[in-house]
């Protein structure tokens, strides 16, 4: 199934329930550009179902307040497309929540929960967290939460990231706070770090200012 965008105007393809408690069970491919879950649906993406956000430049919203279960299913972002994963719980348990791509994005929103499985950044592409967000990694309840070898976890200023349980880490989890802002890796119960990789901690170094226009007129004459 592919949702699309026409290019002109406004408006999105929606996939939604129109009666409460219903629920979507995946077991092909969703790609494309619009909204999963708009209205309460939950989602079930089964082993062998994919979900993918791959429209250069376009966005794919999964959103679905009834839940999101990825268990041996993929979330995925690929060809410059961004797949946000938004204001749901995810029982990741068995399942990949993959990005591929320089221009690739898998942005968790919204106070977001991932519970367990794996997330896994390919070819430059970009697993974060963007400025104003909270989201929680949950490696308790569908057991440890891992990030695979040589892939990139970023949060940034204005952020908090909040673990609890077993983070298997493999490759590198960045935190980066600056110019007024801090970025948060809080813990929301004892969490233990495993793995072979690193956690980054940064300031981002803060622009100077640059003089005002009557300022730059006045040295110049």
């Amino acid at each position: 199934m592919s949702l699309a965008y026409s290019g002109s105007g406004t408006g999105q393809a929606i996939i939604q329930q129109e009666v409460g408690g219903l629920t979507l069970t995946n077991e092909s491919t969703i790609q494309g550009t619009g909204t999963i879950g708009n209205g309460g649906l939950a989602v079930i993406n089964s082993p062998g179902g994919t979900i993918d956000a791959n429209l250069s430049g376009m966005s794919l919203t999964v959103n679905p307040s009834g839940g999101l279960t990825n268990t041996g299913g993929t979330l995925e972002a690929t060809n410059g497309g961004i797949l946000a994963l938004s204001s749901s719980t995810i029982d990741n348990s068995g399942g990949t929540i993959e990005v591929n791509g320089p221009t690739s994005a898998v942005q968790f929103v919204n106070n977001a929960t991932i519970q367990g499985g794996t997330l896994t950044s390919l070819g430059g592409g970009s697993l974060s967290v963007p400025t104003g967000n909270t989201i929680t990694l949950d490696g308790i309840t569908e057991g440890a939460i891992t990030l695979s070898t040589g892939s990139t976890f970023t949060a940034g200023p204005d952020t908090t990231t909040d673990l609890v349980g077993t983070v298997i880490n493999n490759g590198d989890i960045q935190l980066t706070g600056g110019d007024g802002s801090d970025g948060v890796l809080g813990l929301d119960g004892d969490t233990t770090l495993q793995g072979s990789g690193t956690v980054t901690l940064a300031t981002a170094a803060r622009e100077p200012a640059r003089p005002s226009s009557s300022r730059r007129s006045a040295a110049s004459r």
